[in-house]
């Protein structure tokens, strides 16, 4: 198994108009983000609009990123879905296409308990046979994944860690204490605001989302802290903050990174459906905010 540690970006998935993969792009964003150093890949996540996405587009993109990386390089994939059989429908994909573990989310829309998500959860990592990574995002999915419900799934040892992505400090200091007997149990900081503190409380890793336009910075912090140069990591964390200020702007999250890539020539704005396309002086907006950034 290869280890989730340091930083992994969350890839955005490049589109074309007709909501396919656009593979040459893929190509270039994902060759960007691994030359700025990062620790592993995780495609298909909910900045890579997974849950919009057919199965086709999926697997494509999920074959072009492996292809672009190194063998060494961990590669997660995103596979949550709205029941347990689709959910081990793609985890069943993704290992086929080179994945080195899966990560899911909890299945939405209805209110499942602890008994119905521990048994989601077991039956997932029966289907598979890599690395299950849970991923709590509870203001996308509408479910918690709850400390008790992680205590109790931390006991099968093939889930190998979670994704904390609702950024509650408390939530995280909890999973970070009640899986504490395994060694091999990764906690994973889904906000890069709070990176620094998360290290600091024994996070393993955290997933960027900054890392597509500015791939360098949050590696360059995570060194920092790791080294144990404190004002360096701390300068960095405060910068890391304005670009999260920046790719969000507009409330329209993750349109406005694809917008910054754009205008960067790196691919196409093109969102999945529903999103409408932004305006030119949404754009204007997006490209000034991202201008005004100062980088250290």
């Amino acid at each position: 198994m290869k280890e989730i540690k340091g930083i992994l970006c969350a890839l955005l998935t490049p589109l074309n108009e007709d909501e396919s993969i656009d593979l040459d792009a893929a190509e270039r964003l994902t060759e960007f983000v691994a030359a700025g150093g990062t620790n592993g890949i995780l495609a298909l996540g909910s900045t890579g609009e997974s849950i919009a996405l057919d199965r086709e587009a999926r697997n494509s993109f999920v074959k072009k990123v492996r292809e672009c990386i190194p063998d060494e390089m961990p590669l997660l994939v995103g596979c949550g879905a709205t029941s347990t059989k689709l959910a081990i429908r793609n985890c069943k994909d993704a290992q086929a296409l080179g994945a080195d573990g899966v990560i899911v989310t909890a299945p939405c829309f209805y209110p499942f308990g602890e008994d119905a998500l521990s048994k989601y959860y077991e039956e997932v990592a029966d289907a598979v046979d890599i690395p299950v990574y849970l991923y709590n995002i509870s203001r996308f999915v509408g479910t918690t994944l709850t400390t008790s419900l992680v205590k109790r799934l931390s006991q099968d040892s093939r889930i190998k860690g979670i994704k904390e992505s609702d950024r509650n400090e408390e939530l995280v200091q909890q999973l970070i204490a009640v899986t504490a007997h395994r060694e091999d149990f990764a906690v994973i900081q889904g906000s890069d605001r709070i990176f620094l503190k998360s290290f600091d409380w024994g996070c393993k890793a955290g997933v960027t989302v900054v890392g597509n336009v500015a791939p360098e910075l949050p590696v360059r912090l995570y060194r920092a802290w790791a080294d144990g140069r404190r004002e360096e990591a701390q300068a960095l964390q405060e910068n890391l903050l304005h670009y999260v200020q920046a790719i969000t702007c507009l409330g329209r999250y993750p349109q406005e990174m694809k917008a910054i890539l754009a205008g960067r020539g790196m691919m196409k704005d093109i969102m999945t459906s529903p999103f409408v396309p932004l305006t030119d002086g949404e754009k204007k907006t997006v490209m000034a905010a991202w201008n005004e950034l100062i980088t250290i």
